[in-house]
């Protein structure tokens, strides 16, 4: 009996966890990613820009 109540408290935590993981992978996928890709494409266009009009 306590040995399938403890099973069940892991399933149910692991459960959470796995929700938790999904909901971070999302953020990181729709956000946190194209938010680095900008930040990105501005610093070369910084460089390139001031390579170019350096001299």
């Amino acid at each position: 009996m306590a040995k399938e109540t403890a099973v069940e408290i892991i399933d149910i935590y692991t459960h959470k966890v796995e929700q938790r993981l999904d909901k971070l992978g999302t953020y990181l996928v729709f956000v946190v990613i194209p938010l680095l890709l900008i930040i990105a494409i501005q610093l070369g266009a910084l460089i390139i820009y001031l390579l170019r009009f350096q001299g």
